[in-house]
């Protein structure tokens, strides 16, 4: 019930705060937003201000992926989820369906997509890297490879892949259908190149970066009639934002 519970709010905070951000939002959806989120971090989040529930991946995935974390607390439930990944699990995977869905967003906000890769290569079970040493060539139903399930070619844990285009390549929408995008690639350690393209109502968006321990190089496609803010690395450990238009353009970035 507190499972079903607290998805159901996620999905209802992160509805409301969609159509709050809207053009034209519709009445009373940021005023719904808050209030939900009030309601989830009143009844989820524990006492210590950096856990919920029973202090599992998942209950700290969701809530950082949906923006449900209070913003005094978000580095907090960043800092515990990374040591339950490490330290608990071993840097092993702990999810189901939706944590690992939402696994490299949540690990995005709080600049640790490095740890989100250690997860996603481990080659000892649970995780994809263990599918591949077994010979999958594609996302099983269920970790482990005899397990009763149905099939070794099935959705059931590929939901993770969006995130491939919209955290590591960095590639997401700024305004409906695309017209403006945001490209801002996450560029973790022991990561040195994305390539990544995205069909879109007014065309191809194309990214393409290679990063070396003191260079970041990212080529970038803007459709006709959109626009873009490119998000780039700094050699401080900070970023830069650049307005383009369409059109082809070359980044480079001394780090």
């Amino acid at each position: 019930m507190r499972k079903s519970m607290s998805i159901a709010l996620l999905g209802a905070a992160a509805l409301a705060l969609t159509l709050g951000g809207c053009s034209k939002p519709i009445g009373g959806t940021s005023a719904s937003a808050d209030s939900i989120k009030q309601a989830f971090n009143a009844h989820f989040l524990n006492a210590d201000g950096s856990s919920y529930a029973d202090g599992r991946q998942t209950t700290s995935i969701l809530p950082l992926a949906f923006d449900m974390v209070p913003a005094g607390n978000v580095t907090a439930v960043g800092n515990r989820l990374v040591d339950t990944v490490l330290t608990k699990n071993g840097g092993h995977l702990d999810t189901g369906i939706f944590g690992t869905r939402y696994l490299v967003d949540a690990l995005a906000r709080v600049n640790r997509v490095d740890v989100a890769l250690t997860m996603l290569d481990q080659q000892t079970y649970p995780g994809f890297g263990y599918e591949i040493s077994r010979g999958a060539t594609s996302s099983w139903e269920e970790w482990l490879y005899s397990s009763n399930m149905e099939t070794h070619d099935h959705a059931m844990f590929a939901g993770v892949n969006a995130s491939l285009y919209t955290q590591l390549a960095g590639i997401r929408p700024a305004a409906p259908g695309y017209a403006a995008s945001l490209i801002e690639p996450q560029t973790p350690a022991g990561l040195s190149h994305v390539a990544a393209t995205m069909d879109t109502p007014y065309g191809t968006i194309a990214v393409s970066w290679w990063k070396t321990a003191n260079s970041f190089d990212l080529d970038v496609t803007i459709p006709v009639n959109t626009t873009a803010t490119v998000s780039l690395p700094t050699a401080g450990g900070g970023r830069a934002a650049h307005a383009v238009g369409s059109g082809h353009r070359h980044f480079h970035v001394t780090l």
